[in-house]
């Protein structure tokens, strides 16, 4: 059903005790600007369909259980200007793609799992002024 409030703007769900997965419905939410899952319990990946949400500017997810590597598609988030990932178990290497963000201003992804090198594509984000992956 949340997949059908194809108006919705602002989604703050944070600081529950929101359990399970984050639903791939989020994706058909085409107006959504701010998406606040932070401070729950969630577990599973970062939908691949979040990148489907082009008028989305901010992401924060922190503070949760998510695993699993960060999806590339988020990469077509055109307006997206604050990705907040901290504290979780997100993994793998972070994806290129991002730099597709030409909007965006902050990275937060402390203390998960992202290995690998800093994607050259990064030094190449114009509007980033906070950039933090320290213990991964």
């Amino acid at each position: 059903a949340l997949g059908q409030l194809t108006s919705l703007r602002v989604l703050d769900v944070s600081k529950n005790r929101l359990v399970g997965s984050l639903p791939a419905e989020l994706g058909l939410l085409q107006s959504l600007q701010a998406l606040d899952v932070s401070g729950n319990r969630l577990t599973g990946s970062l939908p691949r369909d979040l990148g489907n949400c082009s008028a989305l500017r901010f992401l924060n997810a922190q503070q949760n259980q998510l695993q699993g590597p960060i999806p590339p598609q988020l990469g077509a988030l055109q307006r997206l200007e604050i990705l907040v990932l901290d504290n979780n178990r997100l993994s793998g290497s972070l994806p290129p793609s991002l730099a597709n963000c030409s909007k965006l201003q902050e990275i937060w992804l402390t203390s998960n799992g992202v290995e690998g090198e800093i994607p050259q594509e990064v030094g190449f984000m114009q509007e980033l002024r906070v950039f933090f992956v320290e213990r991964n």
